[in-house]
C-alpha cells in the first residue's frame, strides 16, 4: 500500500481562501475527488450543485462548483481513508470519451475563471489548478490508443496557454518540453517516459 505523497502543511498556514488554493496547487495537493472533502449540505443545496450526468471525470467538474461557491476551507493534514484502485476503473482506462470530457471540463472552467473570478490571487490559483489538469490531459492523450484521438488534437492545443500558470513540478516540466518540442513531440516524449517507467 502506498502512503499519501502530498501534504496540506503549507496550505494550512495560509489565512486567505485564495492562498490556500494556491498552496495546494503548488504542493501538487489540489485534487478534485469528492470523497476527500466534507462539504456543508447548505452549500450544495443552496447552490444546486450536483454531478453532471453522463460526464466522465464528474468529480473534477463538481469540485470547481464547490470552489466557486465556497468562501472558506479548512484542511486536515492526516490520512483517514484508504483508496483502492481497480483495473478497469474510469481513472485507469483511456478511452476517447475520457479525453473529450476532460477537454470539455478544462474549456468550461478556464472560461468561467476568466469571465467570473475577479480576485487576482484566486484567478491565478485556479489557472494553476487547470494547468495541472492540462498536464494530466496530455498524459491521458499520450496513453490513448484510439486512432480517432486526432479529432481532439486542436482543442487540446488551444488550451496550452494554461501551462504558463504551472506551479508544481510535472506541469512545469511538461510546459518546458512543450515549449521546446511542440505538441506531437511532447506526446511522443510522454509515451517514451511511460515505457521507461514500466
Amino acid at each position: 500500500m502506498d502512503t499519501c505523497r502530498y501534504s496540506y502543511a503549507s496550505a494550512i498556514c495560509e489565512s486567505s481562501y485564495a492562498g490556500k488554493i494556491r498552496k495546494l496547487v503548488e504542493a501538487d495537493a489540489f485534487y478534485g475527488m469528492a470523497w476527500i472533502k466534507a462539504v456543508k449540505r447548505s452549500l450544495i443545496a443552496d447552490n444546486n450543485i450536483g454531478f453532471e450526468v453522463g460526464l466522465l471525470g464528474e468529480d473534477m467538474e463538481w469540485n470547481y462548483h464547490i470552489i466557486f461557491h465556497a468562501k472558506s476551507m479548512e484542511l486536515i493534514d492526516e490520512s483517514f481513508l484508504a483508496y483502492r484502485q481497480r483495473e478497469g476503473s474510469i481513472t485507469s482506462t483511456h478511452k476517447l470519451k475520457n479525453i473529450t470530457d476532460f477537454i470539455y471540463i478544462l474549456e468550461k472552467w478556464s472560461k468561467r475563471v476568466t469571465e467570473e473570478v475577479k480576485e487576482e490571487e484566486l484567478k491565478f490559483a485556479l489557472y494553476g489548478s487547470l494547468a495541472k489538469y492540462y498536464s494530466n490531459l496530455l498524459v491521458a492523450y499520450s496513453r490513448l490508443k484510439d486512432p480517432n484521438k486526432k479529432s481532439c488534437k486542436n482543442r487540446i492545443k488551444a488550451l496550452v496557454w494554461l501551462f504558463k500558470y504551472s506551479m508544481s513540478k510535472r506541469p512545469k516540466s511538461e510546459a518546458k518540453i512543450y515549449n521546446l518540442l511542440g505538441f506531437n513531440m511532447t506526446v511522443w516524449a510522454l509515451q517514451l517516459l511511460d515505457k521507461i517507467k514500466r
